[in-house]
Formats: C-alpha cells, sequence, structure tokens
C-alpha cells in the first residue's frame, strides 16, 4: 500500500520521495541513541559493581557498591596505621579491585563499540546486558 498525505482535505499518494523524507524524519536520530545507550552502559556498570563478589574458601561476601569500596579501603589502612594488609584483606581487596576493574573494562568496551556505531540500528543491536562479570 502506498503511503499517502492529506493536502487541501484530499488524500493523494506521497512520492517515493516524499515517502522516504518522512520515514527519515520518524527514525530515531543516532546522537539520541547513542546518548541513551551510553547511559545505560553507566547504569548497568553501577548496577554490577554494586553487587559484591564473593571470595576466599569460606565463600565472604564483598560488598563492591562505592560506600562498600570505601570502607575496604579505610580498613585497609587502618590495620596497623602503616596501611599493612594482613593476607585476607589483602585477598579481600583484591577481589573487589578485580571486579571494578572488569566493569571498567566492559564498560569501556561498550562505550566504544557505541561509539562506533554508524547508524540507530547498530546501537540497538549492542547487547548491553551481557558480558558482565558474574
Amino acid at each position: 500500500m502506498a503511503a499517502t498525505k492529506f493536502v487541501n482535505g484530499e488524500l493523494l499518494s506521497m512520492t517515493p520521495q516524499e515517502e522516504a523524507d518522512f520515514e527519515a524524519a520518524r527514525a530515531p536520530r543516532l546522537e539520541d541513541v547513542q546518548a541513551q545507550a551510553h547511559a545505560r552502559v553507566d547504569e548497568v556498570r553501577a548496577k554490577v559493581e554494586a553487587a559484591g563478589v564473593t571470595t576466599g574458601a569460606k565463600g565472604q561476601r564483598i560488598d563492591t557498591s562505592a560506600a562498600g569500596l570505601a570502607r575496604l579501603a579505610l580498613l585497609a589502612a587502618g590495620d596497623d596505621g602503616q596501611g599493612d594488609v594482613s593476607r585476607p584483606s589483602a585477598e579481600v581487596l583484591k577481589a573487589a579491585a578485580v571486579r571494578v576493574d572488569a566493569c571498567a573494562a566492559r564498560a569501556a568496551a561498550l562505550h566504544s563499540q557505541v561509539d562506533a556505531a554508524k547508524d540507530a540500528r547498530e546501537v540497538f543491536a549492542i547487547d548491553i546486558d551481557a558480558g558482565w562479570p558474574a
């Protein structure tokens, strides 16, 4: 069925160029779609980072939210006043750092994919929810 338009109260068929222009105007702008995708990447990163990580033989759960990481840093610095961390504390800090680094790397890769997209369809094809650390 051909696209139609109203002109002076009369229903007329659109020319192929008019139809193409109409469809182009309806399509989302690449810049808008990229901005939304970047925001979604940041949102997912924050959620995954804050989910925590389990480490050690006892399966200790570590809070890797911003507040949890700040507490870990304070505890590490306060062990003996010199920042000397016992082996279990070092394991906890390393697990938290590895998780945060993995989230940063995944986010950077996704941001690069979004920036490299040539059109909105390519942005929509990026699976922002996949590939994050468990």
